[in-house]
C-alpha cells in the first residue's frame, strides 16, 4: 500500500514555525533538561517556490541565513537560528558539518524534490506547504516576543516546567530529539499563553493541535523517501494522467502510422524504442500539474538528471534533446522530447510504461 506523508486537514500555523525559531533562543536550557537537538534541523519544503516565504517567517523570528563556504562554519552565539538554503552543488560531508555545529541551532532548507544525498540526514521537519498559514496576527507576533523575554526572566520556572514535563510525557524512546523538544517547546509556550495572557483560553486544544502538526511534521529521511522519491511521483503521475486522458496515444518509433501519427503531430504521444522512452515536455508538464504537488517541473527534471533517468545533450537549463521522427507515410518531424532511460524509469515498476499505454490506447 502506497503511503502518504502529506498533512492532514489541519493546517501548519504560525506557531509551529515559531517554536522552531524558539529553539534556537532556548537551546541551552532544553540541553540542561535533557531535551539536546543534535545534528541540527532540516527543514524539508513540499514546494520550493515558498522557500522565500519561509525565510521570511524565520528572519521574524530572528534567524539569521548563510551560505555555506569551504572551511569553517559560520560562526554566532548560542541563541541564534543559522539557515542555510540546499544548492546542488554543497557537498554532503559540508552540509553534517553545519548541521553538526553545537555553538547555535543550525538548519538546512531543502524544496521541492529530495536530493539523494540527504535520505539519510537525521531530525527532519517537514512541511507542506499547500496547507501552511504564513502570516500571524500583530497581537501574536507581540505575544511571541514576549514569551522569549519571560523565558530570559523567569528562568529557574521555565526550567521546572521543562522537567516535569520532559520526565512525566517524554521518557519514550518513540520520540525523536527533535520531537521531543519541539513537544517540549510547544507545552512551555502554552503555559505561558494560560498563565499569562488571560484573554486566550485555549490552551489545551491549541497545545493538543500543535502536539499533532509536529508528529506529523517530524519525519525521517527513510518516511519521506517512501513517499515523495522523484521517480515514483512520475510514475504515478504519468500512470494517472494516461488512464484518464483518451487523446494520448503511444507506440514505437518504427511504426508510426494512424491515430498515433495524428497524435504526433498534436504533440500528444508517448514514443519508445528499445532504450528510451521519448516523452513530449507538456505531457509530464500536464500529469505533474494534475497532481497539483506543488513541486517545479524544473526540480523533477533536475532530480530525474541527478538519477540518471533523464538523458539530456549538456544544455544548462534545458533538459530536452532534438529528436527526428518519420512516419509510415515518409513525414519527417523534428521536435524536442524528454529522452528517459528504459530500463531506470521501469525497475521497480509494477508494470513498464509501455504496458501502461498498451493497456489505455
Amino acid at each position: 500500500m502506497e503511503k502518504d506523508y502529506r498533512m492532514g486537514q489541519i493546517a501548519i500555523k504560525a506557531d509551529e514555525i515559531f517554536l522552531l525559531s524558539a529553539l534556537a533562543h532556548l537551546r541551552v536550557p532544553l540541553q540542561s533538561a535533557g531535551c539536546e537537538i543534535r545534528e541540527g534541523v532540516t527543514l524539508y519544503l513540499s514546494n520550493s517556490e515558498d522557500i522565500e516565504k519561509i525565510l521570511d517567517m524565520l528572519h521574524k523570528y530572528g534567524a539569521v541565513e548563510e551560505q555555506l563556504r569551504k572551511g569553517e562554519n559560520p560562526q554566532y552565539a548560542n541563541d541564534k537560528m543559522v539557515v542555510v538554503t540546499y544548492q546542488p552543488y554543497y557537498k554532503e560531508e559540508r552540509m553534517r558539518a553545519f548541521l553538526a555545529c553545537r555553538n547555535y541551532l543550525p538548519v538546512l532548507v531543502v524544496g521541492g524534490i529530495i536530493p539523494m544525498q540527504l535520505y539519510s540526514f537525521p531530525n527532519i521537519v517537514y512541511v507542506d506547504t499547500q496547507k501552511i498559514i504564513f502570516h500571524s496576527t500583530q497581537e501574536r507576533e507581540k505575544m511571541y516576543d514576549n514569551f522569549i523575554n519571560y523565558t530570559h526572566t523567569h528562568t529557574p520556572d521555565m526550567m521546572e516546567i521543562l522537567k516535569n514535563f520532559t520526565e512525566r510525557y517524554l521518557r519514550n524512546d518513540e520520540e525523536s530529539h527533535l520531537e521531543t523538544a519541539l513537544l517540549n517547546m510547544a507545552n512551555l509556550f502554552y503555559t505561558y499563553v494560560g498563565d499569562c495572557c488571560c484573554e486566550y483560553d485555549t490552551r489545551k486544544s491549541d497545545f493538543i493541535l500543535t502536539k499533532y502538526r509536529i508528529r506529523t511534521m517530524c519525519r525521517t529521511m527513510a518516511d519521506l523517501e517512501g513517499g515523495e522519491a522523484v521517480l515514483d511521483l512520475v510514475r504515478r503521475a504519468l500512470d494517472t494522467f494516461i488512464t484518464r486522458h483518451a487523446e494520448i496515444q503511444g507506440g514505437t518509433l518504427d511504426r508510426i502510422e494512424g491515430k498515433l501519427r495524428e497524435a504526433v503531430i498534436k504533440k500528444q504521444a508517448i514514443l519508445f524504442d528499445d532504450d528510451f522512452y521519448y516523452i513530449p515536455d507538456g505531457i509530464l508538464r500536464e500529469a505533474i500539474a494534475e497532481q497539483k504537488l506543488g513541486i517545479s517541473l524544473p526540480a523533477i527534471k533536475h532530480a530525474l538528471q541527478l538519477e540518471g533517468v533523464l538523458v539530456c545533450d549538456g544544455t544548462k537549463n534545458n533538459f530536452t534533446v532534438k529528436k527526428e521522427i518519420v512516419t509510415s507515410y515518409g513525414e519527417v518531424h523534428r521536435d524536442r522530447f524528454l529522452k528517459i532511460k528504459r530500463e531506470k524509469y521501469d525497475k521497480d515498476a509494477e508494470i513498464s510504461l509501455a504496458e501502461r499505454i498498451s493497456l489505455c490506447i
